[in-house]
């Protein structure tokens, strides 16, 4: 609008024509929608237009320069509001709360969304940007649906699905960490601690060529590892995911009795002692069980050592545990932030697809089929989606020390002097170069 001038110009003070004021009105109105895109329902509106011969007061011309402003404020935010995805308004109960749903024979979901006779019109911004009101929603049967909590999504037609998963808003794909059994690797070969593979290693030199650290993972009963004569010697078990120990089986050959112990580490330098043989084993198979363990190790080592003259023997190591993987799981919902406007994605298994549904801020539990009760899960709000947001939270932090690893105990953030540098996912380590790295739990987690 730099170079746009009203038809008609006046000196404050002046008398002038209604028919000139409204013309010049008018004519900002009509540029106003050409540069804005504003609609029909858009216009702005000038309230009690003066009549011919009325003085033009400075007041009046500050007022309706005032009106022009806000309207071209608004107009913009509204442009410019780039990350959609979220339900703006709603009906509410006493507290204020959203209050969407209504439960039907303990078996359907009632929307309570109409006109505005008993209830709000629901009104929307996709993730695309694009608005919609819906006054009429069906009802939702779950009588189909497993046991559990299912988040609610609404379409612009008007159609509503249940899903039960988790949304992601991040500029990367994302990834849903699950915990799954950890199966031990069969070894021909020692492999190298700290690579991309499982991996063992003995510091006895004495029998690392007659009997190796591998032998103990070969699946084979009539080999074994040897060491230990009288001393105590190691043999260190190493994984690149960390493995939350259940249970920790050991066979001895006939080789004499001795002591041991057991040992976990993350980083292969700080360990902790987490079992130790205070008797004289000797020939046979021992289990020790940690199934309260809720701590994940990359490392284990296990010293032993002779009280018999001979090696400390073991022929076979049997390890059950978890590790939390990365996976995708199939419906998890993707606010790609990365782009503007954002773009919402859904997995479906393979791969990501577009997504033009919208989350409402309640969501539901089913169990034998009847919905057991109606939960809060967000608000409404006009400044992006907020709804399981997988954002920091900033009261569960850990100050990194400069030079010290830090793995990670879940999944979160890394942030140097409040700038983002990456997400961590659990059992990632990053061992900062400067003392102004802190990790942030993620939401939710």
């Amino acid at each position: 609008m730099a170079n746009f001038k009203v038809p008609y110009e006046f000196v404050a003070g002046t008398k002038a024509k209604a028919e000139e004021v409204n013309t010049n009105f008018s004519a900002i109105k009509e540029e106003l929608n050409k540069k804005l895109d504003v609609s029909n329902d858009g216009y702005i509106t000038i309230k009690d237009a003066i009549t011919d011969n009325q003085p033009i007061s400075k007041f009046q011309f500050d007022t309706v320069k005032k009106e022009i402003n806000t309207s071209i404020n608004e107009k913009i935010e509204n442009k410019e509001l780039k990350n959609g995805f979220l339900i703006t308004d709603g009906n509410l109960d006493s507290n204020g709360n959203p209050d969407l749903l209504d439960i039907d024979d303990d078996t359907k979901v009632v929307f309570k969304v109409d006109d505005g006779t008993n209830y709000k019109p629901l009104k929307c911004v996709l993730a695309n940007n694009q608005c919609f009101e819906r006054t009429t929603i069906p009802d939702l049967s779950v009588s189909a649906l497993a046991d559990g909590t299912y988040n609610l999504y609404i379409a612009k037609e008007g159609s509503c699905i249940a899903l039960a998963n988790t949304i992601f808003q991040q500029k990367f794909p994302p990834k849903k960490m699950v915990e799954t059994n950890w199966i031990q690797p069969v070894l021909t070969e020692n492999g190298t601690l700290g690579g991309n593979t499982f991996a063992v290693y003995c510091d006895d030199a004495v029998y690392t060529k007659s009997n190796p650290a591998y032998f103990a993972f070969d699946n084979n009963s009539s080999t074994s590892a040897a060491f230990g004569v009288y001393n105590y010697k190691s043999l260190t078990i190493y994984n690149p995911i960390p493995i939350k120990l259940k249970s920790f089986t050991w066979t001895q050959p006939n080789i004499g009795g001795g002591y041991c112990r057991l040992y976990a580490s993350n980083d292969n330098l700080n360990w902790t002692l987490i079992h130790e043989e205070v008797s004289s084993p000797t020939e046979g198979t021992y289990t020790w069980d940690f199934i309260n363990n809720e701590i994940s190790y990359k490392y284990f080592r296990f010293d032993g050592k002779s009280t018999s003259g001979g090696a400390f023997g073991v022929s076979q190591f049997n390890i059950t545990g978890t590790q939390t993987l990365g996976h995708i799981l199939t419906n998890s919902i993707w606010l790609d932030t990365s782009v503007k406007p954002y773009i919402s994605k859904k997995h479906n298994g393979t791969n990501w697809e577009n997504f033009d549904y919208l989350p409402l801020p309640q969501n539901i539990t089913v169990k034998n089929g009847i919905i057991t009760s109606i939960n809060k899960c967000g608000n409404y709000n006009d400044n992006g989606w907020d709804n399981y947001v997988t954002l920091p939270d900033f009261s569960r932090s850990t100050n990194l020390t400069k030079g010290i690893t830090y793995n990670s105990p879940q999944n979160g953030w890394l942030f140097n002097n409040y700038n983002l540098v990456k997400p961590m996912f659990i059992g990632d380590t990053f061992t900062p170069m400067s003392n102004n790295y802190i990790f942030y739990a993620m939401k939710g987690e």
